[in-house]
Parts: structure tokens; C-alpha cells; sequence
């Protein structure tokens, strides 16, 4: 037996009971080996199995997995590619690649049109451009500009991430490059050419918009190929600005109208590539900082905390020495 039966206690040995005026059956009498037989203490019940409990794969496994399967690249735990497919424009990683180099190169576009185009405007009167001491000072104060900025960018993109800053840059800096037309003396032009600086930071922008997006084995590939190709802009505006200003005397326009006036096409691609990157393109490979900090996956970066850290940083330090020791 898997379980004694319990002893009828005295009062129990009766042949039959009256149950509210009903006869009960009667109750059968242990025998000897009923008696005799030790009693067991009840075995306990089992413990009810966990719901939804899984074997060979966890359940935070499968959330990974289906985390993964919603990129068009393969990528590491960090969500970050591992690979980078340069005919492809898709979201986050390739797409973000193509806005960061596509968007550096219009800056250095229209951060340098003014260069080849420097001796003509050297003959609009008022401009004090007729030395070449005059004409270097303007270059070195367009310079100027991107330095300060620099230094600036990088704890903006900490705080508000590559997307909102690349795309900031690009449409506050359209505006001296278009408006550059308009200067009627030397303070003014090269007030302009200051302020045209600023875009020179979207380098910056670009080298933290791809390290976020592309894991280590190929960052090194991701930067390069995005500085490289934005550097192009520089040397591309040396080309079409001129044939762009021979376009427009072509039609009529005198030579100091035509420099005026060239001015607007740089500027109106930095304003179309900067409102495009902003809608259509994405921090991070996990999407917005702005939306991540307000759901709590990320936090909120200070800044200047962002930017006494990278000063206080003594690999940086190294990094920027002339001749680093050796050890």
C-alpha cells in the first residue's frame, strides 16, 4: 500500500450512525495488519513549476535575439554593425554613415568657396581685400572660428547626441555662408568668414557619429572612410565654385554680383542636408538620445561634466603631443 490507512478512533466503532434521521453505512473495522502496520507521515505535495519556465534557450535570450533580428546588419551586444555595405542607405547604421560623411563633406563644400573665388572678390570695392596680408588674415580668422567650436561640439553631441548637433551646424552655419554676399567692409566680411568656420566642427560630429554606430573591428574603416570623403568637399568647391560663377556672368551678372549670388548654392545644401539628417536620420543604433533619456535607457549628460573629463584625460593629452614618448 502506498499509504496506511488511518486508525478509527474508539469512538468511531459503531455498526451504524444516525445522520440527520438518515441511516449512515457503517464503518469497517481496521484488521490486525491495519493495526500493526506503522503510520506515515502524509508525503508533502509537489511545488507547482514556474509558468512559462523554458529550457535551452532563457527568456531574456530570446528577447536579445529578437532585439538582433531587427537590424539589416549583423551587429555585437552593443547593437553597434559589424559590417559596413556601402551601397546600402538603411536605418540606423548605414544610413547614419552616409548622412555623417555626405553632411561634412557639404560643410567643407561651403567652408572653402570662398577660397578660389578670393582674388575676385579682392576687386569689390570697400572690402579692404586688396593686399595679401588682408586676404591671409581673412583665411586665418575663417580658421579661428572652427577651433572655438570644436571644442564646444563634442560635449553638445555627450548631452543632445550626433543628429541634433550635426544637423544644428550645418543650418546655423548656411546662414553666414549665404549671406557673406551682403558684406560691404572688411570687419563684415570676415565677421562672415568667422562665423562660416563653425561648420569646420562638423568633424567632430562625423568621427562620434560613426564610432557610435559601428563596433571596433571596424571602426577604424567607418572613420576614415567618413573623414575621407568629407574631405573631399575642400577640394571639390575649388571646382565648381568657379564654374559656377562663370555660369552666372554667362547670364549677365557682373563680377562682384556673381560671387554675391554664387554663395546661395552651398548654403542651400547645407540647409537641405541639415533638416533632412534631422528627420531622417538617428543617433544611435537604439534610436534618439531625446527619447532614450525620457523612457530612462540613457542618462542625462552634463556637458561641461563631458568636457572637464576629456580635459582631465591624459591619453588625449598624449595622443595631441607633438612626439609622444616612448615607453
Amino acid at each position: 500500500r502506498a499509504h496506511a490507512r488511518p486508525l478509527q478512533s474508539p469512538r468511531t466503532k459503531h455498526t451504524s450512525t444516525r445522520h440527520k434521521g438518515k441511516m449512515a453505512t457503517p464503518l469497517p473495522s481496521p484488521s490486525m495488519a491495519d493495526v500493526n502496520q506503522p503510520r506515515r507521515a502524509p508525503s508533502p505535495e509537489p511545488e507547482p513549476e514556474p509558468e512559462h519556465e523554458t529550457y535551452d534557450i532563457p527568456e531574456k535570450a530570446d528577447d536579445e535575439l529578437d532585439d538582433l533580428s531587427i537590424f539589416d546588419l549583423p551587429v555585437d551586444a552593443s547593437h553597434k554593425a559589424l559590417k559596413i555595405v556601402i551601397f546600402k542607405f538603411s536605418r540606423p547604421h548605414m544610413r547614419a554613415f552616409h548622412f555623417a560623411w555626405f553632411s561634412f563633406f557639404l560643410a567643407f563644400f561651403g567652408w572653402f568657396a570662398i577660397s578660389p573665388l578670393l582674388n575676385t572678390i579682392a576687386q569689390s570695392p570697400n572690402l579692404g581685400l586688396d593686399s595679401k596680408s588682408a586676404r591671409v588674415n581673412s583665411n586665418i580668422i575663417a580658421v579661428s572660428g572652427t577651433i572655438f567650436l570644436r571644442i564646444v561640439i563634442g560635449p553638445v553631441c555627450d548631452r543632445y547626441g550626433p543628429r541634433v548637433a550635426q544637423s544644428s551646424l550645418l543650418i546655423f552655419g548656411a546662414l553666414p555662408v549665404g549671406l557673406v554676399g551682403l558684406s560691404q567692409s572688411y570687419a563684415a566680411f570676415c565677421s562672415f568668414r568667422f562665423f562660416i568656420g563653425f561648420v569646420g566642427a562638423t568633424f567632430v560630429v562625423t568621427q562620434f557619429w560613426a564610432s557610435s554606430m559601428f563596433a571596433l573591428p571596424i571602426v577604424g574603416a567607418a572613420n576614415a572612410i567618413t573623414a575621407g570623403w568629407g574631405n573631399l568637399g575642400g577640394g571639390i568647391t575649388n571646382i565648381l565654385m568657379p564654374q559656377l560663377f562663370n555660369m552666372l556672368t554667362a547670364f549677365g551678372l557682373s563680377d562682384d554680383q556673381a560671387w554675391r549670388t554664387v554663395m546661395i548654392f552651398p548654403s542651400l545644401g547645407l540647409l537641405a542636408c541639415g533638416a533632412a539628417l534631422f528627420f531622417l536620420a538617428d543617433d544611435c543604433p537604439d534610436g534618439n538620445y531625446a527619447a532614450l533619456i525620457k523612457a530612462g535607457s540613457k542618462p542625462k549628460t552634463n556637458p561641461f561634466v563631458a568636457l572637464r573629463r576629456a580635459v582631465l584625460n591624459w591619453r588625449g593629452w598624449i595622443l595631441h603631443h607633438p612626439s609622444p614618448p616612448r615607453f
